[in-house]
Parts: structure tokens; C-alpha cells; sequence
């Protein structure tokens, strides 16, 4: 299952600093991109062997009742897709 902070850590004014790219200012994002990214990129690392439990996990976690781990869920499916 995917774990993920609360509705007020998810809509507070945390911001982290993304990754610096040569000549580009400094970029902050909020809480809410930063684990969707992070949670992507640890899905992507997935082998063609774990695939299948990746897409277990996703779907379990989009047909929950609770609201952000669903979305978290179906925005990493939707990268995952492209």
C-alpha cells in the first residue's frame, strides 16, 4: 500500500527543493509532487518481473476510499502509461 502524509501535510506550505539543473534557477515543489515523483521514479527502477506487483499495488490503492493515496495512485499510473 502507499503510504502518504495527510490531507493538512498535503495542502500545507511544505516545499522542497527539486533537482538543479546547470543554468536553470532553483525550482521548489510541494509535498504532494515530490512524493509522486520520487514514488514514480522507484516504480520506473521496477524490472519487468515486479511489474505485476507494481500494477497490484496501484490498483489496491485507487480503489480505496481514501481520497490522496488514490490520486497519488492514478497520477503515477498516468506517467507510468506515457
Amino acid at each position: 500500500m502507499i503510504l502518504i502524509s495527510g490531507h493538512y501535510e498535503l495542502v500545507s506550505n511544505l516545499k522542497f527543493q527539486s533537482v538543479l539543473i546547470p543554468g536553470k534557477q532553483k525550482r521548489f515543489t510541494d509535498l504532494y509532487e515530490h512524493v509522486l515523483v520520487n514514488t514514480t521514479v522507484f516504480f520506473l527502477l521496477s524490472n519487468s518481473k515486479e511489474f505485476p506487483n507494481v500494477e497490484k499495488i496501484l490498483l489496491k490503492n485507487i480503489l480505496q476510499t481514501n481520497p490522496w493515496p488514490a490520486l497519488l495512485a492514478m497520477d503515477v499510473w498516468c506517467v507510468l502509461a506515457r
